[in-house]
């Protein structure tokens, strides 16, 4: 019996650390993951660049988006985003896996008018039903040019 424990505790002293290292609790959240968001908060996220998916665009084609978002914490869920155009939803996409890091995210395309001249968008996280607008990098603009529609700064 005493063989046993002395196993069992060396072996937790020489194992132990190496879970620690290994980040164990990235695994272990994963399957404790609460409701939608699993833990993700709102205020963790931020929007680094949003873009077209075929960039220009053209007037009565369909726009697809890209985005990266930051997620600064430690934990892991799905959400759902969206992209607004004022109050208008321009896209949206439901059930996104978000992970710590960046991720990047495509949006599928869909029918949009551009109606104004002045076109920005906004992106916006719903967790359990709770939509919040997030922090992004810098404003996004769409300006018109010779080829269409426009999301990039060159």
């Amino acid at each position: 019996m005493r063989k046993i424990v002395w196993v069992i505790v060396m072996g937790l002293v020489f194992v132990g650390p190496g879970f620690a290292q290994g980040q164990v609790d990235k695994i272990i959240d994963r399957f404790f993951e609460k409701g939608e968001g699993g833990g993700v908060l709102a205020r963790d996220l931020r929007v680094l660049e949003l873009e077209f998916l075929r960039d220009p665009v053209q007037e009565g084609e369909r726009v697809g988006f890209r985005v990266t978002i930051v997620n600064d914490s430690r934990r892991s869920g799905r959400v759902s985003l969206l992209i607004k155009d004022r109050d208008e939803v321009v896209n949206e996409t439901r059930g996104v896996a978000i992970r710590p890091g960046e991720n990047r995210i495509d949006f599928p395309e869909r029918h949009y008018r551009f109606s104004r001249a002045d076109v920005c968008f906004t992106v916006e996280v719903d967790i359990e039903g709770r939509r919040r607008p997030l922090v992004a990098a810098k404003e996004f603009c769409a300006r018109r040019t010779f080829s269409g529609w426009t999301l990039s700064d060159k």
